[in-house]
């Protein structure tokens, strides 16, 4: 079966709180913003928050929604966080201000204060939410930077460059370096993202590469990347059910930009991120270039290179590559007392086990290799 490259789909995962009163059985209902607790204001609609995730690194996270949680006569406020990787989860208000706290440590007041003001009156007037489809998704950086929505927009951009120079995909090198190679350029998609139910949950940007300028040979070699077959999951979920296994998801973060290049190959600067280097006192000389190291959305070679790196990462953990689909890992002791099972679809896993503590370990280990969506924390 030849796969089709595509970018990896984003789930929103629904995220628990660490705390135990919002795991525990309760009832749970939607509330005004009006009727919540004066001493909880400073809490609004839009406010940025940082959080550090055990062996798993650290999101951005944004307020975007308010519930109450019913414990017999008492009442409390949980406010609903969305991450930057959209899995999200509820806090209380003193769960949340120590994060807000640690967002302006790092980033200084939260960007985007019309934003944050466009989103507290559509909150006011419930009939007639923003919805994802009413905004037009600009063509190019430049129609970004002149839009209505042009302090939204730039901050996306700066989420998505600094989210490729966390990966480390590209090292800045002088133009002379690239010793008769030809850069490729990016361009910016843009998008409006929606919720389940339409309305709008937060503006994108993504940096892809013009691929189809991609010279067979040389800036590329081969582009085949298997997914798993149906059938293999079919029999996945069948052995499961057999064998009584516990199955979760797995998914990585950003699969595309965490897979090693196999040819070199340079990138002009794309726009927006000398600006972005000069706000953090950083310099780039306009006449250098990126070499990268990584894969990014747009190559030819992007799927096929991740799917290497994650089938040598998974290997080098201990487990066996099936020989009938080269998507199925599994780690099998000779007495079965350890039993785990992955199917890969892309930066999407199945899994199965019969050792909850077996899976928690290899999990942090799995953790330590790649970078993995919030959601792939949960039991």
């Amino acid at each position: 079966m030849v796969s089709q490259e595509h970018e990896p789909e984003e789930e929103i995962v629904p995220e628990t709180s660490s705390s135990q009163e919002l795991n525990a059985p309760d009832t749970a209902k939607p509330v005004s913003w009006e009727d919540r607790p004066e001493d909880e204001n400073d809490i609004t609609l839009g406010t940025k928050l940082h959080k550090e995730f055990p062996d798993h690194g650290s999101f951005t996270g944004t307020i975007t929604g308010i519930n109450t949680l019913e414990k017999g006569e008492t009442t409390r406020f949980t406010y609903k966080v969305t991450y930057e990787d959209g899995d999200k989860e509820e806090l209380f208000a003193d769960e949340v201000r120590p994060l807000v706290q640690k967002y302006h440590e790092l980033y200084g007041p939260s960007p985007g204060e019309e934003a944050i003001a466009l989103a507290s009156s559509a909150m006011k007037k419930p009939e007639t939410p923003i919805m994802a489809v009413d905004i037009v998704a600009p063509k190019t950086y430049k129609d970004a930077m002149s839009s209505d929505l042009h302090e939204q927009w730039a901050e996306a951009i700066r989420k998505e460059l600094q989210g490729l120079i966390d990966f480390k995909v590209w090292e800045v090198v002088p133009r002379a370096e690239m010793m008769g190679h030809r850069p490729i350029s990016t361009v910016y998609v843009f998008k409006a993202k929606p919720n389940a139910d339409g309305t709008l949950e937060r503006l994108k940007a993504r940096i892809c590469a013009r691929g189809f300028l991609q010279k067979y040979g040389t800036d590329f070699l081969q582009t085949f990347a298997p997914v798993a077959r149906l059938s293999t999951i079919r029999l996945q979920v069948a052995i499961s059910s057999k064998m009584d296994l516990e199955m979760t998801h797995l998914d990585f973060k950003s699969a595309f930009l965490q897979g090693e290049l196999d040819v070199p190959l340079f990138m002009e600067q794309p726009e927006g991120l000398k600006e972005l280097l000069n706000e953090k006192g950083e310099d780039i000389d306009d006449n250098s270039v990126l070499r990268l190291k990584k894969g990014i959305y747009g190559l030819k070679q992007a799927g096929r290179i991740w799917y290497q790196s994650m089938s040598k990462g998974l290997m080098d953990l201990g487990f066996t590559r099936s020989p009938s689909d080269t998507c199925l890992f599994y780690v099998l002791n000779p007495d079965k007392s350890d039993i785990i099972i992955i199917s890969t679809w892309v930066d999407d896993c199945i899994v199965s086990y019969n050792n909850p503590e077996s899976w928690k370990k290899m999990l942090a280990r799995i953790c330590k290799k790649f970078t993995l969506g919030t959601g792939s924390l949960l039991p």
